[in-house]
């Protein structure tokens, strides 16, 4: 029962994430998802910005649900246990919180005057980008000691590795015409890996 509620949540938090990201790009005008965050598209004042929030609101409850389950799934290993504890916090409630706290428009890192929204904001992707890629590489190093299939914790390595590799980049260039684009894939390596986790689950491979 565990299992099969972490493997639904997960698909449909990733599902309606990845909706609620096309439909920025989609429906915002002047929106280009390659120079621009994502968070850019529900910025305080862009239209459709209140349905956008909402959207990540309830992708990272579905996301909180999915870490909460296996870190009861995992309670008796520890370590792995652990690592979905983080996950959870930061990147589950890490997306509630920045669905809840917009940016100001545009989604400036550096502004000399942001609004609390903002500094909330930034704050919480900040810690959920610091934490979240080098927590998947973790989980790939205590897969592979649990002896969990190899393609389980190859793809957890890889992703974690991709995703470290493009937070440095868009932490060392956060001006640059491709943030956008780096943003989108940091979340294509963790998204992917939740679905990835969910498929394992539902298919018994993971105890």
């Amino acid at each position: 029962m565990i299992k099969m509620i972490a493997s639904i949540s997960g698909i449909l938090g990733a599902a309606v994430f990845v909706v609620a990201s096309i439909w920025s790009g989609l429906y915002v005008g002047h929106y280009d998802p390659v120079s621009q965050f994502i968070s850019e598209g529900y910025a305080r004042g862009m239209p459709y910005a209140s349905i956008l929030q909402l959207g990540f609101i309830v992708s990272g409850v579905l996301l909180s649900v999915f870490g909460w389950a296996l870190v009861f799934h995992f309670r008796n290993v520890k370590t792995i246990q652990y690592l979905f504890i983080v996950f959870t916090v930061f990147y589950g409630f890490g997306t509630v919180v920045t669905g809840i706290f917009p940016c100001d428009m545009g989604c400036v890192p550096d502004e000399h005057n942001p609004s609390v929204s903002q500094y909330i904001h930034n704050l919480s992707g900040g810690i959920t980008y610091l934490t979240i890629p080098l927590t998947l590489l973790l989980m790939a190093r205590s897969f592979k000691r649990r002896g969990y299939h190899p393609p389980l914790y190859r793809y957890t390595r890889i992703c974690g590795l991709v995703s470290i590799a493009f937070v440095t980049i868009l932490f060392l260039q956060p001006e640059s015409h491709f943030k956008g684009l780096y943003q989108r894939i940091i979340e294509i390596a963790i998204l992917s890996w939740i679905l990835v986790m969910s498929t394992f689950l539902q298919s018994g491979r993971v105890d």
